[in-house]
């Protein structure tokens, strides 16, 4: 199953830091069966809303919903995705 994670960072933070996030983050994943395929920053929307600017788009690949259910479940995810989250996006 293949999935985007699309990913709009916080005023100040830069595609630098998304990336310091998901090196840590990446390992965890894996271990859930997710594989990220690709990754693009987005430099330039076409149209949309005006509030809505991503600036990451990321292709991945998973067994199924139960990677998703086994992610959010997962004591350790619960405990860094917070801190990761503020920290780095």
């Amino acid at each position: 199953m293949k999935f985007i994670d699309v990913l709009t960072l916080r005023h100040g933070k830069t595609t630098r830091d998304a990336a310091a996030y998901f090196e840590k983050l990446i390992p965890l994943l894996e271990r859930h069966g997710f594989k990220r395929l690709n990754a693009y920053e987005i430099r330039q929307k076409m149209r949309g809303h005006e509030e809505v600017n991503p600036s990451i788009v990321q292709i991945w690949q998973t067994r199924g919903p139960e990677g998703f259910q086994s992610l959010m479940s997962d004591e350790e995810y619960k405990k860094i995705i917070p801190r990761l989250l503020v920290e780095f996006l």
